[in-house]
């Protein structure tokens, strides 16, 4: 039914856990990764997956938050089997977008858009994980009307949902409708988390957690760029010097 994947000793107190659906029935690209954070002072899940197995039984019904990303069926179909009273997600603006988002197969899903609609709770602004330890949530758009990522400043680590996939890079592959409709709004987003937030640690919507890559020229941790003709893993610091010294002398590909 759920496999844990991995887990991830974030703090002394704080335990995550990468867990997904069945992987003999979903490849990693058609079921959302399903974050469970377990921290002192809140039990806090990420993500629900498609809804053809129970997550809410699975996780033994100890449950405080139930954070949805966005309203793609791959994140939001197990919320179905979780109390409304704990279900957390952005509204849908319109019921045409409904029709558009909400496509699953599983336990009538496309009914469930209208109750995700009529009942779901707003995402909090940020929920206390330990003393003085909060996850943030941050509405992004980006890759689709309603997407949220959520930011632990002391981990470093954010919960990308499906705005980052695999690194931290500022020019995106274009994996969803609504991003290639509005790709510069998805880039200027995706720069406004780079340059504003800290991040070491990316847990996304599928596949692996990443992490900042180490600059080749100045050796500090930072987000990923890379030279698109000598494939330097470089910083934006150090970027304009290796620009005049890059063998094709050409600007980097960003």
């Amino acid at each position: 039914m759920f496999k844990i994947v991995k887990e991830f000793q974030v703090s002394k107190l704080t335990k995550i856990q990468q867990v997904r659906e069945d992987p003999n029935t979903f490849k990693p690209s058609e079921a959302c990764n399903i974050w469970v954070i377990r921290s002192p002072l809140a039990v806090v899940v990420i993500d629900a997956g498609t809804g053809k197995y129970n997550l809410y039984e699975y996780l033994d019904r100890k449950v405080d938050y139930l954070l949805l990303t966005h309203a793609h069926f791959d994140h939001f179909g197990g919320a179905i089997d979780f109390p409304d009273e704990i279900v957390y997600g952005s509204a849908v603006e319109d019921l045409d977008d409904a029709s558009k988002i909400f496509t699953g197969v599983f336990k009538g899903q496309k009914t469930f858009a209208f109750r995700y609609k009529q009942n779901t709770l707003p995402i909090p602004e940020r929920i206390e994980l330990e003393p003085n330890v909060f996850l943030e949530s941050i509405l992004t758009r980006g890759h689709s009307v309603d997407s949220y990522c959520f930011y632990v400043k002391e981990w470093g680590a954010m919960f990308t949902g499906d705005v980052f996939l695999g690194s931290w890079t500022r020019k995106p592959d274009i994996w969803s409708d609504y991003q290639v409709e509005h790709k510069d709004e998805f880039f200027a987003i995706r720069q406004h988390i780079l340059d504003t937030y800290e991040l070491k640690i990316g847990f996304p919507g599928h596949g692996t957690s990443f992490a900042a890559h180490v600059c080749e020229k100045c050796k500090i941790a930072r987000t990923e760029l890379m030279c698109g003709w000598c494939s330097t893993i470089i910083c934006v610091p150090c970027h304009f010097i290796h620009a005049t010294n890059c063998k094709a002398q050409k600007s980097l590909d960003f």
